[in-house]
């Protein structure tokens, strides 16, 4: 079940993206000639990434600090694999506010991971749409 407090937090989320096309360049080396089989590896780790952020709102809406960090940890490594830099960056800090236990400091850190991922999100689905 989703925190009202968080579900309040995502509806008023009003992001910027950048209009500039997000380049991937590991993966671009890796599926050099097969299209198809890079624009299906995005799919699965943008799906991947999305049930990742999932089962972090849910461990956020608990209070389960060990669980957040755990959660976080593992979308820093999903996000430094696809160059997500500034992904990377929000999901560390979200990392160190549950190592401290300050749910302030990890709401304010959730919501700069949730404005970043949003962010990607769009930008991956705009590549798959291209």
């Amino acid at each position: 079940m989703m925190n009202p407090a968080s579900a309040r937090a995502r509806r008023a989320v009003r992001v910027r993206c950048s209009r500039e096309p997000m380049a991937f360049p590991h993966i671009d080396e890796a599926f050099v000639g097969d299209e198809i089989g890079r624009r299906a590896f995005l799919q699965f780790a943008l799906a991947t990434i999305c049930g990742e952020i999932a089962a972090l709102e849910g461990a956020i809406a608990s209070g389960e600090f060990p669980e957040v960090a755990r959660q976080a940890h593992a979308l820093k490594g999903g996000f430094a694999g696809l160059d997500a830099t500034a992904c990377t960056t929000a999901a560390q800090g979200l990392v160190i506010a549950a190592a401290s236990a300050d749910h302030g400091r990890v709401m304010s850190a959730w919501g700069a991971l949730y404005r970043r991922y949003v962010c990607f999100r769009w930008m991956v689905n705009s590549c798959l749409a291209s």
